[in-house]
């Protein structure tokens, strides 16, 4: 995409990289005046604020029926591996 578009491309990798992908991005920015792409990297295995009111949030619009089947899926992954 980044290629596609003309803009630099970054990843952030791992909570270490933050700063530096960050200040490289607007510095580039200010720098060479062409939009930049951050590629940020997230692990959804791990539970978080964000994640557990994404799930609380989606669970609530659903019917009953619904709402089974996803909580029935979500075990069968945990147990099964």
């Amino acid at each position: 995409m980044a290629q596609a578009t003309g803009a630099k491309f970054l990843r952030i990798a791992s909570d270490g990289d933050i700063d530096g992908v960050i200040r490289d991005a607007l510095g580039s920015a200010a720098r060479d005046r062409r939009p930049v792409l951050v590629d940020v990297l997230v692990d959804y295995s791990k539970r978080t604020r964000f994640t557990e009111g994404i799930v609380k949030t989606n669970l609530e619009r659903f019917d009953f029926g619904t709402k089974a089947r996803l909580v029935g899926r979500a075990l069968w992954r945990r147990l099964s591996g």
